[in-house]
Order: C-alpha cells, then sequence, then structure tokens
C-alpha cells in the first residue's frame, strides 16, 4: 500500500558568532514523504523537501516575548529586523555570503526500511535502514550539499511490560565525500 506523509515547519533563526558566521532569517520547510510498502515488513520510498529562506515577520514578536521574560536576545537588537543573511568565514580566511530569499528543492531522499522483528515479551523490535541523498538541490543556494550522501540507520523498540510506554534506541551514520560547501573547506 501507498503512504504520503507532508509536513510543514517554520523557524525562525538567529545565530552569531562574531568573525565567524552569522545566520539571520526565517526558514520554511515543506516535505513530502512518499512510500510504499512491498511487504508488511519492507517499505521504499522518496523524501521530497522544499526549503525557503525569508527575512520573515517574526523578530518583532521574538525579541518582545525574550524582553518579557528576561531571557535576553543575543544582541539580535543591534541588528536590521526581518532579514535574511547567512555569512560564514573560515579561520583560512574564505568567506560566502547570501543575503535575501531563497526558494526551492532541496536534496531528495531515497529510502528503504526492513523490519527484521515485531518484538516480543522479551526481544525489541528491530528495524533497520538505509538512505540516498540525491544532490538535487542547488548549493550554490544553500539549498543543497552538492553531492551524494549515504546513510544507514537501526532502530530498536521495546514495551515496557504491559505498559502504554514505548523505550526507542537508535543510532544512525553517514557518509559523503563533500570536502567543501560553497568554497569553505568543511574537513577542519
Amino acid at each position: 500500500s501507498w503512504v504520503l506523509l507532508t509536513s510543514l515547519s517554520w523557524v525562525n533563526t538567529w545565530n552569531v558568532e562574531q568573525d565567524h558566521f552569522m545566520i539571520d532569517g526565517e526558514w520554511l520547510h515543506l516535505a513530502a514523504r512518499v512510500s510504499y510498502m512491498l511487504t508488511e515488513d519492507v517499505e521504499l520510498g522518496a523524501y521530497i523537501p522544499f526549503l525557503g529562506r525569508t527575512g520573515g515577520f517574526t523578530d518583532g514578536f521574538i525579541e518582545d516575548f525574550h524582553n518579557t521574560f528576561g531571557l535576553g536576545n543575543a544582541r539580535r537588537e543591534g541588528y536590521p529586523r526581518n532579514q535574511s543573511i547567512v555569512d560564514i568565514r573560515s579561520p583560512e580566511g574564505q568567506h560566502a555570503r547570501w543575503e535575501g530569499d531563497q526558494w526551492g528543492l532541496s536534496d531528495v531522499s531515497l529510502f528503504a526500511s526492513w523490519t527484521l522483528t515485531q518484538g516480543g515479551r522479551f526481544v525489541p523490535g528491530i528495524i533497520v535502514g538505509g538512505v540516498a541523498t540525491l544532490p538535487t538541490g542547488d548549493k550554490d543556494k544553500l539549498l543543497g550539499s552538492g553531492k551524494p550522501v549515504f546513510g544507514v540507520s537501526a532502530l530498536l523498540t521495546k514495551r515496557i511490560e504491559t505498559t502504554p510506554w514505548l523505550l526507542f534506541l537508535g543510532t544512525a551514520a553517514s557518509y559523503s565525500d563533500n570536502d567543501e560547501m560553497v568554497g569553505i573547506d568543511t574537513r577542519k
């Protein structure tokens, strides 16, 4: 059977490390996850994300919220509101900067998962998976990585006796030979 899941998130990001980076903007992430159950235990699918980066409109609200509860604003007041800037500087002097809105397809992932066991009284449920992320997003607009990424994962789940509580333990690893992003060395 086919399964379609969608998600939408909107995040206001403000992060500054003097002489290293500045990230200011609002990020919209819209994704579709389409999968097909080959059997009861084997799933194949694709994850198709769209990403938007904009100056947005929530800076004033967030500043007021922080001020109301005495949380501080990390020097946010010293910069223009509702702007979209990503500015990165490496210790070697490399520099990349993006201003303004960016919208588009991000990197698409193809995945497979296999339920090895549903679990039982003493044995946990075990699911293993693999993923290949294709470089479909525009690297120059920070919408993608520019190279494929490969990953594997495992998830164990166990119900605590007859309670409604479940325990989860998961691990994942990924690999990409991407040694630079927008001209900045990522291996240092």
